[in-house]
């Protein structure tokens, strides 16, 4: 969000101090640079560079502009300092204008390359934005042959690289029946509108910077007959010099929650705030202290899912895996924000994720990332889970969706993940984001029911996954009552659907396109594990193990079946007894069992037990079942293998274990 927002007004310098200063442009123009005032540094380096008298009647250097300068002469400008050169180029990056910033980038390339050797990169970044991709993949492969810069650096040129391919493949094979419209002036005003939620199904909020706020303000427009009608400001106060942004809303509209920030030094310093509906005002915003925001780190757009059970977010949190990550916290019987969650390295990379949405209808998170190939800048990307549980690998949206510009905020509520969906987007402006819709036809329909082979009770809560013929995942959901599931592709399609429960095998089913809109898939039954204790309370298995405390991966499957039957059994209590051969002195015996009943212990746990139900005991060399030698004194290799066993003893008196694992599964008492 930030990085696209040009923030102009409150930056020290007055119209007056600009008047007054008007001689010396070149020095105005490096004020409002060392102040990250890109807009209006870029106008006076320009009034400096054509020695033109500026006109203020039509400038209005605190408002952001849809339009870019026309880029001056540059044909006599070889005899220029660089580092003037790069701050121009530097001006129109940051401001996301990278036809400008290409230009400059090359002017000062042919001048010094040497001097300035990230003028390379950033040059090939423009290039690609601006679709020029091979120009971009040879410069970008110079810079990385040429750079002394660090190899952080070589790796974003080489995405940078990656994604040009990507572009092409996407421009070439992308995804049709996609349809992408920007919304109409009454929306997109002159700077950026961005963020968009629905505060009902009729009204919508979103983020702008139009003229009569200055900065970045929260209005609503009602939806009506399929457009938009007047827009209006959103009736809640700004802290002092705050901005606002991303509000989103807990479904019964009483709460919004949204981004406050400011500009310290240079920098932008954002939280989130709580707010709570009256009539048509809005309360006095609340900063979600504690967990969700401190000075150490940065917390932005909010989102709340659907259910209203949690509140999804950015933020730059010193735990996370990189940059900005997505987080969630759950929100308590008030709507105020409990546990935080990372949601996990499917999610997360070492680049910025952001703006996170989760789509009920398709049971889809949608989030905007640069720490992946893709299109350029920020791409949209979804991923298939549960807040409670984990995440299919994300997968890019894609062509049209994409852009070689940036994308991000992603707000749908069809039921088709693509069906009626607003994104924003700087695709069609040289500097702002703004909002555009996006439709898509779902024309097939596939639905059928999960049963339970033996019993053919449906099962509810299992998990669907489709995949298409290339093994590409379509959608992840789990069935709803009656077993049933419902999975929207495009048509033409064959899926491979496959099902999952706990205490059940998989299953596996194809199904086939039918002539009609609706294909009913045949039943998917799932068959149930057996028991691994055959109605018995104490059962012996030859756990085999590697490197003395490893598991095998042959005993995986048994102690699959152990897992189950816990999950399904939480009151059950498993003591897990281990026994050794008479190898060995009978100290090493003893530790060497106890090492591995934690293992069987922490398998188990990280298969989903409660450590609550796991009571792990090492007997070393004692009570072994035959005896290992013969009277004279010859070993006996059968009987040592009997005696090096793993007794798994139910006690089904429900009573939580103190003395057992404890809950981090590091350590074992006995």
């Amino acid at each position: 969000m930030i990085k696209h927002i040009i923030i102009i007004a409150g930056l020290g310098l007055s119209a007056v101090a600009v008047h007054a200063q008007a001689s010396n442009f070149k020095r105005v123009a490096e004020q409002f640079y060392a102040k990250g005032d890109y807009y209006s540094a870029a106008h006076y380096y320009e009034k400096y560079l054509s020695g033109k008298t500026p006109s203020h009647s039509g400038y209005n250097a605190y408002v952001v502009q849809k339009q870019g300068a026309t880029l001056i002469n540059t044909s006599d400008l070889g005899g220029l300092d660089g580092n003037l050169l790069y701050k121009m180029g530097d001006c129109y990056y940051n401001l996301n204008d990278y036809i400008h910033a290409e230009q400059w980038y090359k002017l000062l390339l042919k001048k010094d390359s040497a001097s300035f050797p990230m003028a390379r990169y950033y040059y090939g970044i423009c290039l690609r934005a601006n679709g020029n991709y091979n120009i971009a993949q040879h410069e970008l492969a110079r810079f990385i042959q040429e750079n002394a810069a660090g190899e952080q650096y070589n790796k974003k040129a080489q995405q940078e690289i990656d994604n040009c391919a990507f572009i092409q493949q996407q421009l070439t094979n992308g995804p049709t029946g996609i349809k992408i419209e920007r919304l109409n002036n009454n929306i997109n005003k002159e700077g950026a509108n961005y963020a968009a939620s629905w505060l009902n199904s009729n009204t919508l909020a979103f983020t702008s910077t139009r003229a009569e706020g200055y900065s970045n303000a929260l209005y609503s427009a009602a939806f009506n007959n399929g457009g938009f009608g007047k827009v209006e400001k959103i009736n809640v106060a700004a802290p002092r010099n705050t901005h606002l942004g991303t509000p989103t809303f807990t479904p019964d509209g009483s709460k919004m929650f949204f981004t406050g920030w400011i500009l310290k030094n240079g920098k932008k310093l954002s939280a989130i705030y709580m707010s709570e509906r009256s009539g048509d005002r809005w309360s006095e915003p609340v900063l979600i202290d504690g967990k969700l925001s401190e000075q150490s780190f940065n917390s932005r757009q909010p989102q709340v899912t659907p259910d209203g059970k949690y509140l999804l977010f950015a933020s730059d949190r010193s735990d996370g895996i990189g940059g900005f990550d997505i987080w969630s916290a759950t929100l308590d019987a008030k709507g105020m924000p409990e546990k935080i969650t990372n949601l996990g390295p499917a999610i997360n990379t070492t680049g910025d994720e952001e703006a996170p949405f989760y789509h009920g209808g398709s049971q889809s998170l949608v989030f905007a990332s640069n720490g992946r190939t893709g299109m350029g800048g920020f791409d949209l990307y979804s991923s298939n889970g549960y807040f409670n549980g984990s995440w299919t690998v994300a997968l890019n949206l894609g062509y049209p969706v994409n852009s070689e510009k940036d994308d991000i905020y992603f707000v749908g509520r069809g039921k088709g993940l693509l069906e009626d969906a607003i994104i924003s987007s700087d695709r069609a402006s040289l500097c702002c984001l703004e909002l555009f819709s996006v439709h898509k036809n779902y024309n097939q329909v596939f639905t059928g029911v999960v049963l339970d082979c033996d019993t053919k009770q449906p099962l509810e809560g299992a998990i669907v996954t489709a995949k298409d013929p290339r093994g590409n995942e379509i959608a992840t959901i789990k069935t709803q009552a009656g077993g049933r599931y419902t999975i929207q592709t495009d048509a033409g399609l064959a899926l491979q659907i496959s099902g999952r429960q706990d205490e059940y095998n998989d299953g596996l089913l194809t199904a086939y396109p039918s002539k009609g809109d609706t294909v009913y898939a045949q039943e998917l039954c799932l068959a149930k594990k057996p028991d691994p204790f055959k109605n018995k309370t104490e059962v012996t298995y030859q756990i085999v193990f590697e490197l003395k405390t490893e598991i095998a991966k042959e005993s995986y499957p048994y102690l699959d079946l152990i897992a189950s039957y816990l999950k399904a059994n939480p009151t059950v209590v498993l003591e897990i007894d281990v026994h050794t051969d008479g190898l060995g002195s009978v100290k090493s015996n003893e530790f060497l069992s106890k090492g591995r009943a934690n293992a069987c212990a922490e398998y188990l746990i990280n298969s989903g037990v409660s450590p609550n139900q796991l009571l792990p005991r090492g007997f070393g060399e004692c009570c072994p079942i035959e005896k290992e030698t013969t009277p004279d004194g010859k070993d006996i290799p059968a009987a040592r293998e009997k005696n090096r066993r793993v007794v798994f003893k139910m006690i089904n008196n429900g009573t939580p274990v103190n003395n057992g694992i404890p809950i981090n599964g590091t350590q074992t008492t006995n």
